[in-house]
């Protein structure tokens, strides 16, 4: 498309289409232009609209993609059908017929009606008869007003009623009308004096319809005044559809310094009422006359009679069907790794559910024991002496900043430090450390430890080590320990919390429909985590315990499916397997919560019961009596015992309808 983009979003705003195909040939100005699509892109969101650029131009489609539009090379198959089917080419004499068609439809066209009736609120006369009984309200402004329009470019009636200030012409055909008779006077008396043959002849058919409109006066009164003011009614002699629009006198419509009001304007509106005459009611027969009230209540017997005869009977036949009692042993394995039935190795697909749960506590100790330990832990030795890596032996000494001595616990070497742009970059290497003596004032701090071995030389500021975290352990007396009958208690506490916890968490998450034979669910102490170990000096510690619970669980349905493959000669001869959940029994031989294999003996006790076709026993009942439902039911093999219930008392034999015929079979 070569149009602006004015002309195209003014083509999307007039489409009634959701989805637009926007077609573009290549070198179009349109998808040069960034920011025309995103004017379109916009307008086409804002309106809800979804379009599709159809063009050739690669950089067009890019464009296209940029600022968010769909882009295709070529129109889909189907709207390209749908373009040719309406713009195939119409024939020349075609065309001129067409033409001809239109313009004669055209001519033949009533005239749009100038002229109407003005009906009051609530009548449902039409509009001959309103004629007829004068029972309506005309109005009209004078012909100047209706037949001249004013100088400005508003029709009067707007001019008056859009809240400008009327033109002096308006004024003045205004007041030479008032002068003189007005238009509505004259137009009235012709409609007095004129009386038609046609009008006399349909009074007997206005008066029924008069009479149901004007039975009751019309009331008069501010209320009534109110809501005549505020209906609108046709002005005619204005332009066609134009309305009078009534407003409050008491609420000058130009405000207060204009000399145009709609009280001004209605002296220039004659309205005349004329008042239907009083039409006597025609006396009418009374409807409910003895003849035919007893007519009415023998046709209400007759129709009572039949419904009860033919409606109310029905039968219903209660069928127990002959059954024979069932009895299965089997040895069935659920098992994860199956994923279907095995009816030959007797093995349904199971699932496995695990949950774990950890619950931590303080508890004090109660252990004494005579402490002798020194303290230890980890330091970092810094090498920011030489390139030529340092060798330390065992036991070297290194003193921290309160003076305490802790000693290597094996011998090490120092990496040598690297030369970077002419500086000395230390190097490094992590040593365990131990007090030279035991107590817990050997309990310090992280901080920055010398060697006096290297004191009075360049290397004791060189050489040092740094500890990131406090020594520990140091201690000496009789002291408190985590003694192992702490532990072993401060366990055994905890699980008891934690079990009811787990066990209730554990059973809500399991899927619903599946079953979970008694021993095959196992809830255990996964892991124990103290921040203290047994032996160790301490006032309390923490214990963190891990519960899990785990279960093997199988679908219930999977073990009817294996009963019945068992069961299947006498279930194809006609008999089908009643079991219900409860008549089926299970005993656990073996579990596996490793490889989530349940093992288990399953006996099922139900009954096999002869299937029973009860559309066929509603065809041969229908229409028989009692004595030859029972011959029926005798010949019927698979029926135990039936009864036969008939209603109302009085029916005798089975409805004909089989709708009417109950069977309802009694397992």
């Amino acid at each position: 498309s070569q149009e602006e983009i004015t002309s195209v979003v003014e083509r999307l705003w007039e489409t009634g289409e959701e989805e637009v195909f926007l077609v573009a040939p290549k070198e179009s100005s349109l998808l040069k232009n960034i920011i025309a699509l995103k004017l379109l892109k916009r307008e086409a969101d804002r309106l809800g609209k979804e379009i599709t650029l159809i063009t050739k131009d690669t950089l067009g489609r890019e464009m296209a993609k940029r600022v968010g539009l769909a882009s295709k090379v070529a129109l889909p198959k189907k709207v390209l059908a749908e373009e040719e089917e309406v713009f195939q080419e119409v024939a020349p004499e075609k065309f001129e017929t067409m033409l001809e068609d239109e313009v004669r439809a055209r001519r033949e066209a009533p005239s749009p009606r100038t002229f109407g009736d003005i009906r009051p609120k609530g009548a449902t006369l039409e509009r001959r008869s309103i004629e007829v009984e004068q029972k309506e309200e005309k109005i009209t402004l004078p012909p100047r007003l209706a037949g001249q329009k004013p100088s400005s470019d508003l029709p009067l009636d707007e001019e008056f009623l859009s809240g400008e200030e009327p033109s002096s012409e308006s004024k003045d055909l205004i007041s030479k009308e008032k002068e003189g008779e007005s238009f509505l006077e004259r137009l009235q008396k012709k409609y007095q004096t004129e009386e038609t043959l046609e009008e006399k002849d349909e009074e007997v058919e206005d008066e029924e319809r008069l009479e149901e409109t004007f039975d009751e006066p019309e009331e008069e009164g501010p209320e009534k005044d109110e809501e005549d003011e505020t209906e609108a009614f046709p002005i005619y002699g204005l332009t066609h559809g134009g309305r009078r629009r009534i407003m409050k006198e008491k609420k000058p419509f130009f405000g207060k310094g204009s000399l145009f009001n709609f009280k001004k304007i209605g002296e220039a509106l004659k309205i005349e009422k004329i008042k239907p005459e009083r039409i006597k009611k025609r006396s009418a027969m009374p409807f409910f006359s003895g003849r035919f009230l007893g007519i009415f209540i023998g046709a209400a017997l007759l129709v009572l009679f039949l419904a009860l005869y033919f409606i109310l009977p029905k039968a219903e036949i209660i069928v127990n069907p002959k059954a024979e009692a069932m009895s299965q042993d089997l040895n069935i394995v659920a098992d994860k790794g199956v994923s279907k039935i095995s009816l030959t190795q007797n093995k349904i697909p199971a699932q496995l559910i695990k949950l774990d749960k950890r619950q931590s506590q303080e508890f004090p100790t109660t252990g004494q024991r005579q402490i002798n330990d020194k303290a230890e832990g980890l330091m970092i030795i810094y090498n920011e002496y030489s390139s030529s890596p340092q060798a330390l032996v065992e036991k070297t000494r290194f003193v921290s900043e309160q003076g305490k001595t802790f000693r290597l616990t094996k011998s090490i070497t120092v990496p040598g430090a690297k030369i970077q742009e002419g500086k000395i970059v230390a190097s490094s290497i992590e040593a365990e450390v131990v007090a030279d003596q035991a107590g817990d004032d050997y309990n310090v701090g992280p901080g920055r430890f010398t060697i006096p071995g290297f004191q009075g030389t360049p290397k004791y500021a060189a050489f040092y080590g740094q500890s990131k975290s406090a020594m520990s352990g140091g201690a000496a007396g009789l002291m408190k320990v985590l003694a192992q009958d702490d532990y072993d208690k401060a366990k055994n506490a905890l699980w008891q919390n934690l079990q009811p916890a787990l066990d209730s968490e554990f059973k809500s998450q399991l899927p619903s429909g599946l079953k979970i034979v008694n021993g095959a669910m196992k809830e255990e102490i996964s892991g124990v985590e103290t921040d203290v170990t047994v032996g160790s000096p301490a006032e309390k510690f923490t214990m963190t315990l891990k519960g899990t619970a785990m279960a093997v669980l199988f679908d219930e349905e999977d073990i009817l499916e294996i009963i019945k493959g068992k069961l299947s000669d006498e279930l194809s001869s006609g008999k089908e397997l009643a079991l219900a959940p409860e008549q089926i029994n299970y005993q656990l031989a073996s579990v596996d919560h490793l490889h989530g294999q349940v093992s288990m003996k399953v006996k099922a006790t139900g009954s096999l019961i002869w299937k029973i076709d009860s559309e066929g026993l509603k065809r041969e009942i229908s229409g028989q009596k009692e004595k030859a439902i029972r011959e029926i039911f005798a010949k019927h093999s698979e029926v135990d015992t039936a009864k036969v219930i008939f209603w109302p008392f009085w029916v005798t034999s089975a409805p004909a309808n089989l709708d009417k015929v109950i069977i309802q079979i009694d397992k």
